[in-house]
């Protein structure tokens, strides 16, 4: 099934949650393929070497799925110094895996990864995530924001304004 502009219903929010949890900015999650969810999807297409359509047909559908299975931390690597080739560390890998188990034990679902568009390096250094709050009550994002602060992190409430538009209600915790 070929999701495309005009489109509506439970397939074109699920298409806009997939589209920013990869980076890509759909407008609002409001199950209307309109012109930014189309946006959006060229620039998946473009980003991910597919042909550049703006409709989800088979191949975006998995190239969107693939993105989804893959681990979400793709950061730039350092080398050892004899040999410049060989990566030896990954930058960023383990304060990011780190936080998103924080947030996972919790409950929580961490939607932000290090590729696509942030504002900020701290994402795509691998020291910040986004945290999805909208499945969640108000109690228990103040509690996640009490945890994190008292294990160290520093904590954006974005639930309210903010980046809200773009990633939907959430919280930015950051090492």
């Amino acid at each position: 099934m070929t999701i495309k502009t005009g489109d509506r219903g439970a397939a074109v929010r699920t298409l806009q949650e997939q589209l920013r949890s990869r980076g890509f900015n759909p407008g609002g999650t409001d199950g209307v393929f309109g012109a930014r969810t189309a946006d959006a999807v060229r620039q998946f297409q473009s980003a991910n070497g597919l042909s550049v359509d703006a409709q989800v047909g088979r191949d975006t559908q998995r190239a969107l799925t693939a993105a989804r299975n893959r681990d979400s931390f793709e950061p730039a690597t350092r080398t050892n110094r004899t040999d410049r080739t060989a990566p030896t560390q990954r930058r960023g890998e383990a304060p990011y895996r780190e936080m998103k188990r924080f947030a996972e034990e919790r409950g929580f679902t961490v939607t932000s990864t290090t590729g696509g568009r942030h504002l900020g390096r701290a994402h795509r250094e691998g020291r910040a995530v986004d945290v999805r709050t909208r499945d969640h009550t108000t109690a228990q994002g103040d509690a996640l924001i009490r945890q994190a602060r008292a294990a160290g992190y520093t904590v954006i409430d974005e639930r309210r304004g903010g980046n809200a538009a773009w990633s939907g209600p959430h919280i930015h915790i950051q090492r």
